[in-house]
């Protein structure tokens, strides 16, 4: 999926001789926190909800243009890149350019971003497996192949690194199956370290015991 895919319908620019009271009445209605300011389809910056907020409402956006706050994606840049990026700048929105870095294609917001992304592998039916490891030791060929061994199929892979300090990774991978037993015990026999497991289904011997254990502990 790539930015030209995930255009917002409902999000369009300002124009330098809208007011700032324009402006704000936008992105309060469409909760963002900035919008791109265009002059005939070309980016002159953005202005951001604060700015407009601390503005007399009649004062036109274009005294208040903030170049440097502007950040543009080409309307190639892959899904991974979007999420990147919104990451790392902070913005709830990003302007979307044509093939020549000037012209605006569109509007892609964070929110719509991550109801796309969700409609991806996500939100498929599967379970999530966390395994944690050295770095040097991930290889997701020999993983998929530990997984494709029980007939189940990886679906998603994130990789975390939870401390700087520390070579160990995170690796979670969704699998298209929540019948993840045998999975496991995979895992277990190649001395995998399982961190987590979620949205697996338990079996009935599961069921009976944690019901057993909860029932026992109400007579207490």
């Amino acid at each position: 999926m790539i930015a030209q895919q995930l255009l917002s319908n409902d999000l369009f620019p300002l124009k330098k001789t809208d007011s700032c009271e324009t402006g704000l009445m936008l992105m309060q209605d469409w909760k963002i926190a900035e919008l791109p300011v265009v002059d005939s389809g070309v980016i002159l910056g953005y202005v951001t909800l604060h700015q407009l907020a601390d503005a007399s409402p009649k004062t036109k956006v274009a005294t208040l243009i903030n170049s440097p706050l502007a950040y543009k994606v080409g309307e190639q840049t892959h899904i991974f890149e979007l999420i990147r990026v919104f990451a790392e700048t902070g913005l709830s929105m990003l302007c979307v350019t044509d093939e020549t870095g000037n012209r605006l294609a569109g509007i892609i917001s964070y929110y719509n971003l991550i109801r796309s992304y969700k409609l991806t592998a996500l939100a498929q039916p599967g379970a999530i497996i966390v395994l944690q490891m050295p770095s040097r030791s991930y290889t997701l060929t020999e993983i998929s192949r530990l997984v494709e061994m029980n007939d189940a199929k990886i679906l998603h892979v994130y990789i975390h690194k939870p401390s700087a300090d520390d070579d160990h990774i995170d690796v979670s991978i969704k699998i298209n199956t929540t019948q993840v037993k045998t999975i496991l015990n995979t895992f277990d026999r190649y001395q995998y370290q399982i961190t987590g497991v979620f949205q697996a289904e338990h079996t009935d011997e599961e069921i009976d015991s944690r019901f057993k254990i909860l029932m026992h502990y109400l007579k207490l």
